[in-house]
């Protein structure tokens, strides 16, 4: 499994178009993704220690990241735009993280005035509770009217 791993600095134009990205509720325009035999969510958290820094992505067709079988991961300082005539695969997050713990997400900004953007952040049932799962800072959004910033799915207790 990966560990150690930086993605900084990178442009992604319609990200998550392809067969297998666009039409699955986990393709994404880029995944830190865990997976089993017949390509389900990994039960344990096997990818580790990833940092997604200061990237640029435009128009994705689906989610733009997906964060799911993994810990330790940082996203900060990424820049998520649509424009509002952008075509869209499936409705859904920007961002969508399930089964991961300690998965911080700072100084993010999303701007996606699409009626089909469910959230700008939307965090799984099978995500480590309060912040052992997801710290959020500093997110900035500009959506579609009635739309939540964060959508937690988590049951709180």
């Amino acid at each position: 499994m990966p560990w150690g791993i930086t993605i900084r600095g990178n442009r992604f134009l319609r990200g998550g178009t392809c067969r297998g990205c666009a039409d699955t509720a986990h393709g994404a325009a880029l995944s830190v993704r865990a997976v089993r035999l017949g390509h389900a969510l990994a039960e344990a958290e096997a990818i580790r220690d990833i940092v997604i820094e200061d990237n640029e992505f435009q128009n994705r067709a689906g989610a733009t990241l997906f964060v799911g079988g993994a810990t330790d991961v940082t996203i900060v300082n990424n820049r998520i735009t649509a424009s509002p005539d952008a075509s869209r695969q499936r409705k859904g997050p920007a961002v969508l993280i399930e089964r991961s713990s300690r998965v911080t997400l700072t100084d993010t900004s999303v701007s996606d005035p699409r009626p089909d953007t469910l959230a700008a952040v939307e965090i799984g049932p099978s995500v480590a509770p309060a912040e052992d799962g997801v710290h959020v800072s500093g997110l900035r959004t500009k959506l579609a009217p009635g739309t939540q910033a964060v959508h937690d799915r988590r049951s709180v207790p």
